[in-house]
């Protein structure tokens, strides 16, 4: 990922923030197209919109705020818990601090601040105090228009961050609370609060909820005090790249589901996961993978289902047909299936998990789904994170069709690769029972700030 330019020669500081840290995530996704024509001509809008602000033509850039009823009726304006949640609730990420707030055992210490309308609904009907806050995507703001090397798309952002500073002082002078979590403070309104709640010396936490690859450069710029994580492996791979925050090894319990109850169903679907990386990479994969998938012996490929797996965030309709359009051209004979959210389902039904990198791996080795890592070095630079000890599992993909044989034929090979797995597993997720645990040490966190 390579940061904006003007973050190290030219960064915009404004009252006490470093405005140019809010492009990182900006830059971060910059490479991932999202393949809809209407996001392209929005693009377009933008720049003709922040071109014509130029010249004070246009001022523009409105703001939604609503308290719900909880709060409005609570006279206690101060807060102990201040959650900062964006994720909906049907997102994986989620129960990250949901799972927190369910611990919590005084709901009206809680505030709960979102962009997000699912999640003010959600708490709402949880009778938790809430507020939404939503600046507009073409906020124009005049102090932002000063800074001439600005793209108009990065001028927006700018502008809706400066938006978001000013309620984030104002809520936080206003309740008071005495911890600021976020799921991921690299986001922009989750970033802001952190940021504020600082300037306050307030302390802040925010968490591991995917996949932490030592060779992803964006968690340089994480800023919270402490980053709750999952295993010892992470902190181990990230205790000298993060400088400015304390790892803590806590684990998480957003997916302890999978072990409550051992699948029965019949693990009869080949799935690939594809993520939201390069559409060189995708297109090779949705092109690759049928075609090997082909070359099995019919009776294997009557027996098999073929999951192709899409991460939410991709267009669905475009991955869609791209896969649909490349399976006809090559007369692809195995029974399919596609996917976009129900990993649970999707992985209990699954014999073997083919992927790239991805967090869904630890998901799989929880289900008993057997997972090859695929090794692709003319399109990416894998970090396989999840297998120092399942040599095994890298796979490249010239040898893919092997290994996938092997797998499928020998079942003792294949259960030597899951009892493995489950150990893997152990590293890199150290307790599947955490939100109690973390309130503990957060409480004792705000003690000693006491």
């Amino acid at each position: 990922m390579k940061a904006p330019d003007h973050k190290k020669v030219n960064p915009i500081f404004f009252d006490g923030f470093n405005l140019s840290d809010y492009l990182i995530t900006f830059y971060g996704s910059a490479h991932i197209s999202s393949h809809k024509p209407q996001d392209m001509f929005k693009k377009r809008i933008k720049e003709l919109l922040w071109s014509l602000s130029y010249f004070g033509t246009i001022s523009f850039g409105g703001s939604e705020f609503k308290k719900n009823r909880i709060l409005s009726s609570n006279s206690n304006f101060k807060k102990k818990y201040l959650f900062v949640s964006n994720y909906p609730d049907s997102h994986r990420a989620f129960p990250v601090l949901n799972n927190l707030i369910s611990e919590v055992t005084n709901k009206r210490e809680i505030l709960i601040v979102t962009d997000s309308k699912s999640v003010f609904n959600y708490y709402t009907s949880e009778n938790i105090a809430c507020i939404y806050l939503k600046v507009s995507s073409i906020c124009f703001d005049k102090y932002i228009w000063n800074f001439k090397h600005l793209k108009a798309e990065e001028s927006f952002i700018l502008s809706k961050v400066k938006k978001y500073i000013s309620f984030s002082k104002k809520l936080i002078d206003e309740y008071k609370p005495e911890v600021t979590l976020t799921v991921c403070d690299l986001h922009l309104l989750e970033r802001v609060f952190t940021e504020s709640s600082q300037l306050k010396n307030i302390p802040t936490i925010t968490h591991q909820h995917g996949q932490m690859a030592p060779t992803n450069r964006m968690f340089d710029y994480t800023i919270s005090d402490y980053l709750v994580v999952w295993g010892e492996k992470t902190k181990r791979d990230f205790v000298d790249q993060i400088k400015k925050t304390e790892i803590k090894v806590i684990g998480t319990d957003i997916h302890n589901h999978y072990l409550a109850s051992k699948s029965k169903k019949l693990k009869n679907y080949l799935t690939l996961a594809v993520n939201p990386r390069s559409d060189e990479l995708n297109h090779f994969l949705l092109k690759k993978i049928p075609k090997l998938l082909s070359e099995m012996e019919a009776t294997e490929q009557e027996k098999y289902i073929f999951v192709l797996k899409l991460h939410p965030s991709m267009n669905q309709e475009y991955w869609k047909d791209y896969f649909l359009k490349s399976i006809y051209k090559d007369d692809f004979k195995m029974n399919y299936e596609i996917h976009t959210d129900n990993n649970e389902l999707v992985l209990k039904k699954s014999k073997i998990l083919m992927l790239v990198s991805s967090s869904i791996a630890l998901e799989a080795f929880m289900t008993e789904t057997s997972v090859i890592c695929l090794d692709i070095p003319e399109l990416y630079n894998n970090p396989f994170v999840y297998y120092d000890n399942l040599p095994e599992s890298k796979v490249y993909i010239n040898d893919l069709f092997v290994e996938l044989n092997r797998r499928l034929s020998d079942d003792e090979y294949n259960q030597e690769i899951l009892k493995k797995q489950m150990i893997a597993l152990g590293d890199h997720i150290s307790d599947f029972e955490s939100s109690k645990k973390e309130l503990e040490w957060i409480d004792d966190i705000i003690c000693e700030r006491e």
